[in-house]
């Protein structure tokens, strides 16, 4: 059976551009991963996963783990699904200890 392909949204904590290679080398671990990309130029540090075979969760899980915070923006059930333990629902603050 052929694994759905999908794109996942998050609204991510990074606030500098070295933090992009970062999520580089944890995204190249996994060969479900097609593309990526983070829009640096929006407030809230859109990353962008063309996928398949890997959850939304399982993402936010790594970038956690690895001190980056997500929201994940991807539609289930007709509601905006987030992660647990660290979603947003205000604009990160400036002074953000992130």
């Amino acid at each position: 059976m052929e694994k759905e392909n999908k794109i996942l949204i998050f609204r991510t904590s990074i606030t500098k551009r070295c933090d992009i290679k970062r999520i580089g080398k944890l995204l190249a671990e996994f060969p479900q991963i097609d593309k990526w990309n983070v829009d640096f130029e929006d407030w809230e540090k859109i990353l962008r996963i063309e996928c398949s075979g890997i959850t939304a969760l399982e993402i936010s899980e790594v970038l956690r783990n690895n001190h980056i915070l997500s929201a994940n923006w991807n539609k289930t059930e007709g509601k905006k699904s987030q992660t647990p333990n660290n979603c947003f629902n205000s604009p990160i603050p400036s002074e953000a200890p992130f």
